[in-house]
């Protein structure tokens, strides 16, 4: 099995689910964008494709000029049925690609929030065994609306729409992925001004002071969620 990890900014790369992949001998192809390196040719040669998370807006072309192909790529990927998992940034991609609209959510949601599983995400195989609720870690500005013949899988207080299904793709708004503490506080370092005007600074070192219990529980809910992911590439599901 090959996978490939599309970063659209370096600092946010694949986290649990990329050593989860290469534990299990995945063999794992990462394009960094955001350093001008370019997407394969085709994507036929890969069983997964991850794309990640980033600061910047599906709408930002002119400005990051790299999202046009990489829209593009992702279309190819949907039409050739390969799994498609989009994460924060990602799922606005992949939704925006399915034609869904994406535009800002009431407020941003930065932190470890929890999310509830809608009847439909209690019943797919993806989520099969994890809790009903669960509180990954959060930090986005917008929100997408869900595709058409697209299924809503989970939601959260902040943000009415949080997981999705359709075909071949998955788009997750929140961040399973994240490593813990460390992780979180170089987050915090690079995207500092937003996330002071959001948070202030006493919440800001809550929030990472926080993160080593909340990534410790969420830590086995990902790890289960992958095993459902895995499963669902092997069988061809």
């Amino acid at each position: 099995m090959k996978a490939l990890i599309i970063k659209n900014i370096g600092i946010e790369g694949a986290g649990t689910l990329g050593s989860y992949l290469r534990k299990k001998g995945v063999i794992v192809q990462t394009v960094d964008l955001e350093r001008g390196e370019k997407l394969p040719g085709t994507a036929l040669e890969f069983s997964l494709v991850l794309v990640m998370g980033g600061p910047m807006n599906v709408y930002e072309e002119n400005k990051y000029l790299y999202l046009a192909e990489e829209y593009s790529f992702i279309e190819k990927c949907l039409k050739s049925n390969i799994k498609t998992v989009g994460l924060c940034l990602g799922a606005q991609m992949i939704a925006r690609v399915l034609g869904a609209k994406v535009r800002a959510n009431s407020q941003k949601e930065i932190g470890w929030f929890e999310i509830e599983l809608t009847a439909e995400g209690k019943s797919s195989e993806l989520f099969n065994d994890l809790p009903e609720r669960f509180k990954p870690f959060h930090w986005h500005g917008d929100t997408f609306d869900i595709p058409k013949e697209a299924t809503r899988l989970a939601g959260s207080a902040l943000c009415e729409n949080q997981a999705f299904a359709c075909g071949s793709a998955l788009g997750l708004q929140f961040h399973i992925e994240i490593e813990g503490t460390n992780e979180v506080a170089k987050w915090c370092r690079l995207y500092k001004d937003e996330v002071t005007q959001e948070l202030g600074r006493a919440a800001t070192a809550k929030m990472i002071k926080a993160s080593d219990s909340e990534a410790a529980a969420v830590f086995p809910i990902a790890e289960k969620f992958y095993d459902n992911l895995y499963s669902s590439i092997s069988s061809g599901q």
